[in-house]
């Protein structure tokens, strides 16, 4: 069964020009782990059940070795990289493959010419070269019929990075930086692309919380705003994936917490940066499709080296107050959803700091003895 399996992988593989040509699989592993390998699972995962091991030869930065374990419904994907002859333990990350009891086991790509295909599996009459650097997990589904699940990642820029993926028999789904394509093998047509980022770093990625179809990823996916506007000119920054830092409404811990108390940005998601005062740096990051939030975050956050200007906000230290003058609200989502944060009432003072789009004023403000900066709309605000 699983040679047949394994047979209908390898042909959507090559369709989805994944480029992860499967060899011939052996029902114990797709390579024999070395002995490194065996001692060092045997010492840290004494429970868990070697289920496969397989080999991606000659990278830019030597060969890398792959371990898959498991226990119950729990699968850990393992990573070693070869160091003086032999394999070191580098990467542990279960979410990187499916989850469950079902059986799952790996392919490994091979280097050569192969004939090139369109979207949906139509030959191109050309030849193309394939390095080879990939591999993929295949996992059955409950009946053990056929695979339901599939991952694949490729060496790509230094480091292994999701290539494509699927969650459900017949539909395939290829992963860009800035977007998903989607094809649909069951009728052998292109559906399209949902614009948007997902985590592609091994290292990082989370194979559950990855868009299942279209629909699902027009909800999840966001692209960035790439702000160009004054003090709002938005810097790319790449943050170190698999983290999460408290969000604050204003540039430290005396401020309000976002979201209620509980605003958290993913690294996993894009980031955009504005600039940083007192330790603290401005970031703009989406909560989904239709929620988008502006709030401060640790400057430790920052990749080393990273290098970000001062936020220019004369008012934040000045004593000039501007005016509310008709009762609105305060938001710190001001392109997208506009949710509340506060109140305001006509007479009310606050500090106007900066400016969005003509429309905004990012103001700081108190609130019942609660500091926290946010956005009111312009013809709401008048300077004093």
């Amino acid at each position: 069964m699983k040679r047949v399996v394994l047979w209908v992988c390898t042909l959507l593989m090559t369709l989805m020009a994944s480029v992860c040509v499967a060899g011939t699989y052996s029902p114990y592993f797709a390579t024999e782990p070395p002995r490194e390998v065996r001692e060092h699972v045997a010492s840290r995962w004494p429970d868990y059940e070697f289920e496969d091991y397989c080999e991606v030869r000659g990278t830019s930065k030597g060969d890398y070795g792959f371990a898959l374990l498991h226990k119950q419904s729990e699968r850990i994907l393992v990573g070693y990289h070869r160091v003086n002859g032999e394999m070191k333990y580098w990467l542990k990350n279960a979410g990187a493959v499916p989850q469950g009891k079902e059986e799952a086991w790996f392919d490994v790509g091979t280097a050569g010419w192969i004939d090139e295909t369109d979207w949906i599996g139509n030959f191109t009459g050309r030849q193309v070269y394939d390095d080879g650097l990939c591999f993929s997990v295949t996992q059955l589904d409950e009946s053990g019929e056929s695979y339901e699940k599939m991952v694949v990642y490729r060496w790509e820029n230094g480091m292994f990075r999701l290539s494509s993926y699927h969650k459900t028999e017949g539909g395939g789904i290829r992963v860009s930086d800035d977007k998903l394509d989607f094809i649909d093998w069951s009728n052998v047509v292109y559906r399209g692309a949902v614009q948007g980022a997902v985590q592609r770093d091994i290292r990082y990625v989370s194979f559950n919380a990855l868009p299942t179809w279209i629909d699902d990823a027009k909800a999840k996916l966001t692209v960035a705003p790439n702000l160009k506007d004054g003090a709002f000119t938005a810097q790319k920054v790449k943050f170190t994936g698999g983290q999460k830092y408290p969000v604050y409404t204003g540039p430290g811990e005396d401020y309000v917490r976002s979201g209620n108390g509980k605003g958290l940005v993913s690294t996993n998601g894009w980031i955009e940066v504005y600039g940083q005062k007192d330790g603290y740096i401005l970031i703009q990051y989406s909560i989904d499709s239709s929620h988008y939030r502006f709030g401060w975050i640790d400057r430790n956050a920052l990749p080393e080296g990273t290098s970000v200007p001062a936020m220019d906000f004369a008012g934040i230290s000045a004593d000039t107050l501007s005016e509310i003058t008709q009762d609105t609200f305060l938001t710190d989502d001001p392109l997208f959803s506009q949710k509340k944060l506060c109140s305001l009432k006509a007479g009310q003072t606050v500090s106007w700091l900066a400016v969005l789009n003509d429309d905004w004023a990012y103001v700081l403000v108190n609130v019942n003895g609660k500091m926290m900066c946010g956005f009111v709309r312009t013809n709401c605000i008048v300077n004093g």
